[in-house]
């Protein structure tokens, strides 16, 4: 039917801009190279370089850095990936009597008691939404039908991302919805390999790093699942191949046999001799517990010093969010923010990329990052953005400090004057108007405004990290896009919302805050004092 590790059924974009469907043992050819997978769906998308980096981390770990580094340069001819993957090729296989890629083991696929296919989708409207019949802007029915390969990436994004779905319905392994990040680079395979870690490093700290580990610990599906109804059940890291971070599996699925006489797969609208309509499922799946730190996945620090995995939030990712997404123990907001460790680890071979490829290949590195916004079961969005890595100074530790803290300085600058400005807006309308309603529209009107100067005097501070001029060109900057995005917010306002004077005073409150010669935002980015007048004057 299909088996994800010896089929040609990945859909690509090579570097001609020709589209192309592969088997996976192709994403390292260096002719006319795959740049990206290229489905219908953004989602299916991260899905499936999620997937790429989990079975070359299962399956192809180098053993040391020195290996990793030659792989980068020299990627691997296709015939010896085929030859790795044919190992694990009985784990992929999407149908069968016994083991079936992310679907329970024991399960038995009922018909009565099936489920319509297109719920494997993750914005799928809930049993509740359907049986209340509001289901008014994501509507039932629109997927009926998938050809093999969509099921089996459909499958694997909701076991990789599974929100809360009800009594005993299972989150994934790093909860509903987390952010991905991947430094994305101009080839696949380099995208893919960086996102693999040297083996030692995937053991670090497992208690039993050194054990002979079959194959079978790797992938949740090719052993029974745990009930986890009772309480004492949940799947602790500890006890898990850190492979399992990769192929997370709290859903319990089966799918039903397909129809074999054919037609067109909804989601891509091509024909396909085989279409899955339906699945079975059943809650109380395996329930992952303490010790989980996915590879890919930023995480935080709460107030106990716990580890959790980063979610996505309603708004989308701008400049002030990257810091904790590309530099190591730094501060965000309350919450201090770890970078997933392929970012930590880009930072570390940086310098030794430069060496080994060529200078072309090195331009403009992104850190993508992608992730579902959830509420409990429901996805409000898909967040998907790219944003510079821009990690100066690898190879000094005290210069990268340094521009690190003034990065820092410059974003604490702008969160104040993005409060501010929200607060004296706020104050310009007259009575309840002024306390009412959501005005995350003004904060990311800022935030919008002001991301393009952020990165252009970021990329200066990355060739001189204490240079004074980028960080007093920002406070000029910051200046002069508050004031705007005040002006553009408080016009034209009819005086029953807003009063005149009312309107010059926040304005006037706001131009003293953001006054380029204030000692409060001087000290943010740490900034000697301004000159008082009589010394500009003398000078």
């Amino acid at each position: 039917m299909l088996n994800l590790l010896t089929d040609r059924c990945f859909p690509v974009l090579r570097q001609d801009g020709r589209e192309d469907t592969i088997p996976l043992h192709q994403i390292a050819e260096t002719r006319n190279s795959v740049t990206q997978f290229l489905t219908p769906r953004h989602d299916f998308d991260g899905a499936l370089v999620q997937l790429a980096i989990g079975v070359l981390q299962t399956l192809f770990a180098p053993p040391d850095e020195d290996t990793w580094l030659q792989r980068f340069a020299n990627p691997p001819d296709p015939d010896e990936l085929q030859a790795v993957f044919a190992k694990a090729a009985p784990f992929f296989e999407l149908l069968g009597d016994g083991v079936r890629f992310m679907q329970d083991l024991e399960l038995e696929p009922t018909p009565s008691e099936a489920k319509g296919i297109g719920t494997l989708l993750i914005e799928a409207p809930g049993g509740n939404t359907l049986k209340n019949n509001i289901d008014h802007f994501v509507k039932r029915g629109t997927v009926r039908q998938l050809g093999p390969f969509f099921t089996a990436v459909a499958l694997y994004c909701l076991q990789t991302n599974a929100p809360s779905g009800g009594a005993g319905h299972r989150v994934g392994l790093r909860g509903g919805g987390p952010l991905t990040t991947v430094i994305w680079r101009p080839t696949l395979w380099q995208t893919l390999w960086l996102g693999v870690l040297v083996r030692d490093d995937l053991l670090a700290g497992h208690p039993d790093a050194h054990r002979q580990w079959e194959l079978e610990d790797c992938f949740p599906w090719a052993r029974p699942t745990r009930d986890s109804k009772k309480k004492g059940s949940e799947i602790h890291a500890v006890s898990c191949h850190p492979a399992v971070h990769y192929w997370g599996m709290p859903r319990r699925i089966r799918l039903c046999d397909p129809d074999r006489d054919g037609g067109i797969c909804d989601l891509e609208g091509r024909h396909r001799s085989a279409l899955f309509r339906d699945y079975v499922t059943k809650n109380y799946g395996n329930n992952y517990g303490e010790g989980w730190h996915h590879p890919l996945t930023p995480h935080y620090l709460d107030k106990a010093d716990q580890v959790l995995p980063l979610h996505g939030q309603p708004g989308s990712l701008s400049y002030h969010h990257w810091l904790g997404l590309a530099f190591s123990d730094c501060e965000q907001g309350k919450e201090r923010r770890l970078p997933a460790r392929i970012v930590s680890r880009y930072g570390n071979r940086v310098r030794y990329l430069e060496r080994i490829t060529r200078e072309s290949d090195m331009r403009e590195p992104r850190l993508w990052v992608f992730g579902y916004d959830m509420d409990n079961a429901k996805a409000r969005a898909w967040i998907d953005r790219t944003m510079p890595v821009l990690l100066a100074h690898a190879d000094d530790i005290d210069q990268r400090e340094h521009y690190r803290a003034h990065i820092q300085g410059m974003i604490q600058a702008a969160r104040n004057v993005c409060q501010t400005l929200r607060a004296q807006v706020k104050s310009a309308f007259k009575g309840p108007i002024k306390a009412r309603g959501d005005w995350s529209h003004l904060d990311l009107t800022f935030w919008n405004e002001t991301e393009a100067d952020f990165l252009a005097l970021v990329a200066q501070l990355a060739h001189d990290p204490d240079a004074v001029e980028p960080r007093e060109t920002w406070l000029r900057q910051l200046q002069r896009k508050a004031l705007v995005c005040f002006e553009s917010h408080t016009a034209d306002r009819a005086v029953e919302v807003v009063d005149p004077a009312r309107v010059a005073r926040a304005y006037n409150q706001l131009v003293k805050f953001t006054s380029p010669r204030g000692k409060r935002l001087r000290a943010m980015l740490d900034l000697p004092p301004a000159p008082t007048k009589r010394e500009e004057t003398t000078a």
